[in-house]
């Protein structure tokens, strides 16, 4: 993370967060605020199958395991719920998710 994002991050008040705050966030609408929770995709080219993780020690297993031939990326679910209605929008870099939450551009 660069430090202009780390910065913009502490001045709005955003927080990084795991698979089950992200969830509990979009399913009550609580707490409010503006969240970033990272994932990753492997892409499986052989079934063409997606598998999504929100966890980087449940990616490098699956990674380990699979027999396979795998692509994996990386990205970012931005989750603004300051007015309690929880807009999510998915973003390839961290710094274009803090943007978002920001306000510096909207998505159409």
């Amino acid at each position: 993370m660069d430090i202009f994002t780390f910065d913009k991050m502490r001045k709005q008040g955003i927080r990084i967060v795991g698979e089950e705050f992200a969830d509990k966030v979009i399913r009550i609408l609580e707490p409010r605020g503006l969240f970033v929770l990272p994932f990753s995709a492997a892409l499986d080219l052989k079934t063409s199958s997606v598998h999504t993780f929100y966890d980087e020690g449940k990616l490098r297993a699956f990674l380990r395991q699979s027999k396979r031939h795998v692509l994996s990326d990386r990205g970012y679910v931005a989750i603004d719920n300051s007015d309690g209605f929880a807009w999510v929008e998915e973003f390839p870099t961290l710094s274009e998710a803090v943007d978002w939450l920001s306000g510096e551009f909207e998505v159409g």
